[in-house]
């Protein structure tokens, strides 16, 4: 009975209520005291950190696997609701009316602003949990990211579009809860698997979000027997995609309002542990201070994930530009239907075999491996672009030098990449406290927020300022954003070498 408690007290509610079992008099008892805080332990406490414990593993219930299921669908339209604008909107800015050499500078403030606000907002999402309930709070951001989708794809001026994006960004970092709710609903057995389910989730939602956005615009060309013959739809050209997203984000707010269950420890039911004495108040542990839970390891986690962030921001923000701007000016001048057919195509297996060994590959080389093989990774993707624009410009086409490159980077450099986004969320659970896991992983999910929204601003400048007079022609030769991405991949992969193994 004594290792029980080992299993969390989230998962032991879990267990208990969603599955309605009765539990014997002495587990009742042990949870009765462990609500109470009069449990002590001789092998750890709340100052232990989790990757010291050796925790054995709770059996999963089905409620717990209802409430993962529903979460991860809730991030999968985030995941998509992000990243379907990509393919196309370059050409609705030049719609909007306007130039081509500015397009760089405006679809990275559109791109951005998303983040941005994300970024603004995060921090007020988590306190609104902390007060109204991770459920209630979650369910506004789903709902939220739907309409305004839909208020996105019928904008009809530049103002409007950046309007709509940032809303979007605003409802985004309500989802910032769903992962607070899964560390709340895991323990320290089961959390890397479920933490690297979210990096596969979010995987399979950018690497089909290209897809939905590239193939259904334009349906005037790409589907003339179908939706090509509705009137509104022939006016705006970019609709359908958003319209899409949109559904998909309403089926994520129905599903959540009927199965997603309270979290929260002091909100979730506990009735079926034991009934509270009379004049009985549950005692919550205080929030940890800031000084105890930035350590000296926690800070460069921070930055290095808000490094990865920008890294991985930069390499599709560029994979847009470069390939939808011409050949001239820098680019492979590919149509919205390519770009998101070549998005998806050399991606989506990369999804599918994250979704069987990300986690066993995590747990057997260890978080810090994982960061460190993910910088490595994004500078190959980084320094694959100038050769897929020299043989494109070399050879005044698209031909299959400049394909291989592009199968080299999609196929094998952006699909490793996401290992370290598993590798950090573990890593940030394995040298954080019971008391700071909350807290650790919402700051990482600020910094990330904020570096996202720097991402598309910073890689579109430096790319623009670089092609300024022609390719080849401006600041750095063309090549500045690679040797400024460059030099801080290989600075972020010398600062992981000081994190400790875990």
């Amino acid at each position: 009975m004594r290792e029980i408690r080992l299993c969390g007290l989230a998962n032991l509610d879990v267990l208990l209520s969603w599955t309605g079992r009765t539990s014997s008099p002495q587990l009742g008892a042990m949870a009765k005291s462990a609500i109470d805080g009069d449990i002590s332990s001789s092998s750890f406490n709340e100052t232990t950190p989790l990757s010291l414990r050796n925790t054995p593993r709770c059996q999963t219930s089905p409620g717990l696997v209802l409430q993962t299921r529903i979460l991860y669908l809730v991030l999968f339209c985030e995941a998509i609701s992000a990243m379907i604008i990509y393919p196309f909107v370059n050409q609705l800015l030049i719609s909007k009316g306007i130039e081509e050499k500015k397009v760089g500078y405006f679809s990275g403030v559109i791109n951005g602003v998303f983040f941005l606000t994300q970024g603004a907002t995060v921090v007020i999402w988590q306190l609104a949990s902390e007060v109204f309930g991770r459920r209630r709070v979650l369910l506004i951001a789903p709902f939220g990211l739907g309409v305004t989708m839909l208020g996105f794809g019928f904008a009809n001026t530049l103002w409007g579009l950046l309007v709509a994006r940032a809303f979007q960004g605003v409802f985004d970092g309500g989802v910032s809860v769903a992962k607070t709710m899964l560390i709340e609903l895991t323990d320290s057995s089961n959390r890397a698997d479920v933490m690297a389910m979210v990096t596969v989730t979010t995987l399979f939602g950018v690497s089909i979000s290209p897809f939905i956005g590239g193939a259904f615009s334009e349906p005037v060309h790409n589907w003339p027997n179908t939706f090509g013959k509705i009137q509104l739809l022939q006016e705006k050209p970019y609709l359908l995609p958003c319209i899409l997203c949109a559904v998909l984000c309403f089926v994520s707010f129905e599903l959540a309002v009927a199965g997603l269950r309270e979290t929260h420890p002091s909100l979730k039911n506990r009735a079926s542990i034991e009934a509270p004495r009379p004049g009985h108040v549950l005692r919550r542990p205080p929030l940890p201070r800031i000084s105890t839970v930035l350590t000296g390891n926690v800070f460069i986690l921070l930055l290095l994930g808000g490094i990865y962030t920008l890294a991985v921001g930069s390499s599709r923000t560029l994979q847009a530009l470069i390939w939808s701007t011409s050949i001239e000016n820098g680019g492979l001048d590919l149509s919205a239907y390519k770009i998101g057919f070549l998005s998806t195509l050399f991606r989506f297996p990369g999804a599918i075999f994250q979704f069987f060994f990300l986690g066993k590959l995590t747990r057997y080389f260890g978080s810090r491996n994982g960061i460190l093989f993910s910088f490595f990774v994004s500078l190959l993707a980084l320094f694959s672009f100038p050769f897929q624009t020299y043989f494109a410009r070399i050879n005044g086409a698209v031909d299959w030098k400049v394909y291989g490159w592009i199968v080299w980077q999609q196929f094998v450099c952006l699909n490793l990449v996401s290992v370290g986004n598993a590798a950090l969320m573990i890593h940030a659970a394995a040298v954080s406290t019971p008391s700071s896991m909350a807290s650790i992983e919402g700051l990482l999910q600020l910094v990330q927020a904020v570096t996202r929204g720097l991402a598309p601003t910073v890689s579109s400048s430096l790319f623009a300022y670089g092609n300024m007079s022609g390719a080849g022609s401006g600041y750095g030769g063309g090549y500045l954003v690679y040797l400024v991405l460059g030099v801080m991949y290989v600075g972020a992969g010398g600062l992981a070498l000081v994190l400790p193994k875990a």
